[in-house]
């Protein structure tokens, strides 16, 4: 790295934009030049519900807890990403396996049942259109695409591809978890 650029700066400033929008704080310290820096980052706990609906009980909302959580096969070559999503997803409920190619993903698609399949569309042995395309050989499961090309055309390559769904990356957890839901019902 340059010296000329060193320093927190940017990399500080979009960290600490990131936490705060997830309700956090971020402080750095540092003794001075050339001793590093301590990075402290504080984010709330969340306990997310499993309820599966809501139904009513003599005048009271009752949560039905689901039977079963929902199988997602992730797919995904960059590992930060594929982790973090994959720590996300189960942390709201889901049981996720997950692979990093097509072959991985189409090996576990063949070996178990999974609910959805979310899938990065940039993959490093073949596309994720390529993927889609023979997961809907011998398979209807849902599956949505994560890319970060978000244009109309775009959105109707993957649809026409076989995808039911396209989320372009970044992609809140929320947004995923909402298109998730719509798709199990």
């Amino acid at each position: 790295m340059n010296a000329e650029f060193g320093g927190l700066g940017l990399g500080l400033a979009i960290t600490r934009t990131f936490v705060e929008k997830h309700g956090g704080s971020v402080e750095a310290t540092s003794g001075g030049q050339d001793q590093g820096a301590t990075i402290t980052i504080e984010l709330p706990w969340v306990t997310v519900e499993t309820a599966e609906s809501t139904i009513e009980s003599g005048g009271r909302q009752v949560a039905k807890l689901a039977s079963r959580a929902a199988s997602l096969l992730l797919v995904d070559d960059h590992e930060d990403t594929l982790t973090t999503l994959a720590r996300l997803l189960r942390k709201r409920g889901y049981d996720v396996k997950t692979a990093s190619t097509c072959e991985a993903a189409l090996t576990l698609a063949s070996t178990h049942s999974f609910d959805i399949m979310v899938s990065d569309l940039g993959l490093p042995d073949r596309s994720g259109m390529e993927l889609i395309q023979e997961i809907r050989k011998t398979s209807t499961i849902p599956a949505i695409a994560l890319s970060g090309y978000g244009m109309e055309s775009d959105v109707a390559d993957s649809l026409n591809a076989g995808f039911t769904a396209h989320l372009t990356k970044p992609v809140r957890i929320e947004m995923l978890q909402q298109a998730i839901e719509r798709l199990l019902v």
